[in-house]
């Protein structure tokens, strides 16, 4: 069963790795949003930038500039810097409220996106008949007009 995370207005979809606020979803880079769960997993909790710095970018080395970064984008995105408690030389930690809500399963949506898919079907079945009944007429009519007389004149 997956859940989703409902802070400050927005809600966030871990396992669809979105962000989503007025039915709109919002565009943050993978390792941003990997920052932000991080954090609203953890609320209240203070997570030091080496925690993060090793979870987050454990691929390649990074300076702390990054995370400084990444924590600019999140706050501009709430609109607000409370929602991130900064704990200088240390790390941060999420200060915002979090809940936690059961999402919808993905086959619930996706079986909804499929119904809205069918009800195209029966105009789209009816517009390929009618083409396809334009073809055949307009092809009947130009073989017809290359067929060869039945009777022919020979002339001396």
């Amino acid at each position: 069963m997956s859940f989703v995370y409902i802070s400050e207005g927005f809600r966030i979809h871990p396992h669809r790795q979105a962000i989503e606020r007025d039915g709109e979803f919002i565009s943050v880079r993978p390792k941003t949003f990997a920052l932000l769960l991080s954090l609203i997993e953890h609320p209240q909790e203070l997570l030091t930038k080496k925690y993060l710095l090793e979870k987050i970018w454990d691929d390649v080395t990074v300076e702390q500039a990054v995370l400084v970064q990444s924590i600019r984008e999140l706050r501009q995105l709430f609109n607000s810097n409370e929602v991130i408690q900064t704990y200088p030389r240390k790390g941060y930690a999420w200060s915002a409220d979090v809940q936690t809500q059961l999402s919808a399963p993905e086959s619930i949506v996706s079986s909804s996106r499929m119904i809205k898919a069918r009800s195209y079907l029966p105009h789209l079945v009816a517009a390929l008949a009618v083409v396809a009944v334009g073809v055949i007429f307009l092809s009947g009519q130009f073989f017809k007009s290359q067929r060869r007389p039945k009777w022919l004149l020979y002339y001396p």
